[in-house]
């Protein structure tokens, strides 16, 4: 295909609103067009809004995801109990099956351990959540003409909530790399 008959080009309207809980669509909007002019510019395009050899057109998908995450610890730490919780003889079966031991042959020890089967225990440890935002943007070149897509663009992209983007950063940094792909000068 030759993209150098393309000199001219104008915006289609959106109707994707799928990103309007997570990013403000009257601030998004004039960002991501004022960045794509831009772009387009540079590479010898110019608007024309009454009669273009190409339209231009974007869809933004995005959402919320979650990522959970825990780490296994292994942990042995058997239970202190006084003499005051225990009678005071060396051995005696709990409900459970296990048995109450005397820590040492001192008659007057007051330090008990209470297990099962003396294996360090594993668990689960702190459980982590992260709050992730994923979204794709595609960017489609339309023929003025055919009404058919000529070139496409698409970027995705995942992070976490606590490290997101501003609306502008992200138009700075992902509608460059794009448009870059274009075919022209």
């Amino acid at each position: 295909m030759d993209f150098k008959k393309y000199k001219t080009y104008a915006f289609l309207p959106t109707t994707d609103t799928q990103y309007a809980k997570l990013v403000n669509r009257t601030k998004l909007v004039p960002l991501m067009t004022t960045e794509v002019k831009d772009q387009l510019d540079a590479k010898g395009l110019k608007l024309d809004t009454l009669n273009p050899d190409c339209l231009f057109t974007y869809e933004l998908v995005m959402k919320y995801d979650y990522q959970v995450s825990q780490d296994k610890v292994v942990d042995y730490s058997p239970q202190t109990l006084t003499r005051a919780d225990m009678p005071s003889y060396n051995s005696y079966s709990g409900l459970s099956g296990g048995s109450y031991v005397r820590a040492n042959s001192d008659p007057f020890s007051n330090v008990y351990y209470y297990s099962t089967d003396n294996r360090p225990v594993t668990y689960h440890g702190k459980m982590q959540i992260d709050t992730l935002r994923e979204g794709s943007l595609i960017i489609d070149m339309i023929d003025a003409k055919s009404k058919e897509i000529v070139w496409r663009s698409m970027v995705k992209g995942q992070r976490a909530e606590a490290v997101k983007m501003t609306p502008e950063e992200a138009t700075k940094f992902y509608i460059p790399k794009m448009l870059k792909k274009l075919p022209r000068k």
